[in-house]
């Protein structure tokens, strides 16, 4: 069975909070590890994921799903700058 607009919504939701709890900590203690850096990249992913579940959604204005997959654009991009660092910082992959 596939998930309700609002379940996609929740699952949205988690997904942010995570990447801003990860965001937050690293904000407030600096970036100390590849492992941050491959964390963050992960949610940020999360995060997109989520944004791209909601644009499939049916029965969304054309100007709706446009602004959810530009919002997943700018997350993967935000991902694969972390996972850069990640990488950089010594994580094999990044993740």
């Amino acid at each position: 069975m596939s998930p309700t607009f609002t379940e996609l919504v929740s699952a949205w939701e988690a997904a942010y909070r995570m990447y801003m709890s990860h965001w937050q900590l690293v904000q407030a203690n600096g970036f100390s590890s590849a492992e941050d850096a491959a964390v963050i990249s992960a949610a940020a992913r999360g995060v997109a994921d989520a944004w791209h579940e909601l644009a499939k959604w049916r029965g969304l204005p054309w100007w709706c799903v446009a602004s959810l997959e530009s919002s997943v654009e700018g997350f993967r991009e935000v991902s694969a700058q972390w996972h850069d660092k990640a990488v950089a910082s010594g994580a094999g992959d990044g993740r």
